[in-house]
């Protein structure tokens, strides 16, 4: 798996020693990303010539007074991010805040293209969001209008981003329709809805359902769940159509009634195939729990 720096977020006002905090949050998202997830970062070829807040990693030097007598574990510390990525992107496509695509990156142009978050300092408010808009320079010269997905703290989405979806071909969904355990688990280790007020409760549901379902191959269909909501019955439905294609399609659809994290799982027909948990645990089928499909 793949991240790609943001360039951009390397360059402060302020010093090391005030961005130390923001240094050491990005620097911890690596290690949890690459111990979890196996991500490896990548980032412009000539990054060792980018200095971060001020202090030029190469020579040991900055610009910035209240740095210039950095103890040698902190430039040690600084060295060892760099260490840790990749210095290998260079030339189009690139991505730039403006349209007349001045001040280009090549590490976020790669991140667009092939739909892969990138990795920001946030010491700059511009990166502490989770997408950075901007415009977007193809192989072929052409400008338009981009987006990237953007990590910059601690948090349990960032995970889905990292959801492997190569194994789920041939895994058949009416047997392990939440295969992606390891993951999910990290996903929903702070996540309690017993406590939550039932209005709370069924939003996190159904915002938390979406992603456990994304990070398992499954595709909201909206049809489907149009077909299968009124007045009474509110209902989250996905398909398996879109990724697991060696087996016929199966739904997985957001219990929004239960006190924990559950979906209902029905075969191609809508027949009821059972009760399933995000941490796994497996209900038999109910009568009266299938959906509509045609």
């Amino acid at each position: 798996m793949k991240a790609y720096l943001n360039d951009w977020s390397l360059a402060s006002n302020k010093g090391v020693l005030e961005n130390l905090g923001r240094i050491r949050l990005l620097a911890d998202l690596m290690k949890e990303l690459a111990q979890k997830c196996g991500v490896e970062v990548h980032a412009p070829s000539d990054l060792w010539q980018m200095p971060l807040a001020g202090f030029n990693v190469t020579t040991g030097e900055t610009a910035i007074g209240n740095d210039k007598n950095l103890s040698k574990e902190h430039k040690n510390f600084l060295r060892s991010i760099f260490h840790k990525m990749h210095g290998d992107v260079k030339g189009l496509p690139c991505f730039s805040e403006k349209n007349d695509m001045s001040n280009p990156s090549s590490s976020l142009g790669r991140a667009v293209t092939e739909g892969i978050p990138a990795l920001s300092f946030s010491f700059d408010e511009r990166y502490a969001k989770d997408s950075i808009k901007g415009w977007q320079q193809g192989m072929d010269g052409s400008v338009s209008e981009g987006s990237v997905m953007n990590i910059y703290d601690k948090k349990p989405e960032n995970y889905r981003h990292f959801a492997d979806l190569t194994a789920v071909a041939q895994m058949n969904p009416l047997e392990t329709p939440l295969w992606n355990t390891e993951l999910v688990k990290e996903f929903m280790k702070d996540v309690n809805f017993v406590n939550m007020d039932s209005k709370r409760r069924q939003s996190m549901l159904i915002k938390y359902g979406r992603k456990v379902a994304e990070m398992n191959g499954w595709c909201y269909d909206e049809k489907i769940t149009k077909l299968n909501q009124n007045s009474g019955q509110l209902r989250y439905v996905f398909s398996s159509t879109d990724h697991f294609t060696g087996y016929k399609t199966a739904y997985l659809s957001i219990d929004v009634e239960g006190p924990d994290l559950g979906f209902e799982l029905c075969d191609k027909n809508g027949n009821h195939k059972g009760e399933f948990s995000w941490n796994g645990t497996h209900k038999d089928p109910k009568d009266h729990h299938g959906i509509k499909v045609r």
